[in-house]
C-alpha cells in the first residue's frame, strides 16, 4: 500500500502531469507555436531541457502541478486557444483509453494506476470551474467559444 502511494506520487502523477501538458503543447504547434515551454511542479528549478522549440522545466517539488506556456507572433486566435485548452484533457483521455483498452491494464498495478489518473486528469480538467482565480481547462475552453461566437 505504501509503496503504490509512493508510486503514484512520484511516478505517476509528474508523468501524467506531463502528458497532460503535452498536449496543451500538440496543440499548440498544431497552431504553429513559436515556442512551448512546460513547467512541471513548483519551488525552484532542478532540471531543463530542450528540444528545438520546447523547453520542458522540472521544479523541486514534481509532483505538484503543472503549467505551460506557448508563444506566437501574432498571438494565438481565440478559437485556437480555445482548442490548445482542450489539448490536455484529450490527451490524457487518448492515453487513459488506449491503456485501459490494450493489454497494459492487465499487466500491473502500476499500469492500472497510471491509466486511472490519466482518466481522472482528462474529466477533471474538462470541467469548467474556477477557484480562487484559477481555471481549468474546461473553464477556458468555453471561456474562448464564447467569446469567439461574439
Amino acid at each position: 500500500m505504501v509503496v503504490d502511494v509512493l508510486l503514484l506520487i512520484f511516478l505517476i502523477a509528474p508523468l501524467s502531469l506531463f502528458i497532460h501538458e503535452m498536449g496543451h503543447v500538440l496543440s499548440a504547434m498544431i497552431f504553429r507555436a513559436e515556442k512551448s515551454d512546460i513547467i512541471i511542479g513548483t519551488g525552484r528549478q532542478v532540471c531543463k531541457l530542450r528540444l528545438g522549440r520546447l523547453h520542458v522545466y522540472v521544479r523541486l517539488i514534481f509532483f505538484n502541478g503543472g503549467h505551460s506556456i506557448n508563444e506566437k507572433t501574432p498571438s494565438f486566435a481565440v478559437k485556437e486557444k480555445a482548442w490548445i485548452s482542450a489539448g490536455g484533457p484529450l490527451l490524457n483521455g487518448t492515453v487513459a483509453f488506449l491503456l485501459f483498452l490494450g493489454p497494459a491494464a492487465e499487466q500491473s498495478e502500476g499500469f492500472f494506476y497510471f491509466c486511472m489518473f490519466n482518466g481522472y486528469l482528462a474529466i477533471v480538467n474538462s470541467f469548467p470551474f474556477c477557484i480562487k482565480g484559477r481555471k481549468s481547462d474546461g473553464y477556458r475552453f468555453f471561456q474562448y467559444l464564447g467569446a469567439a461566437k461574439s
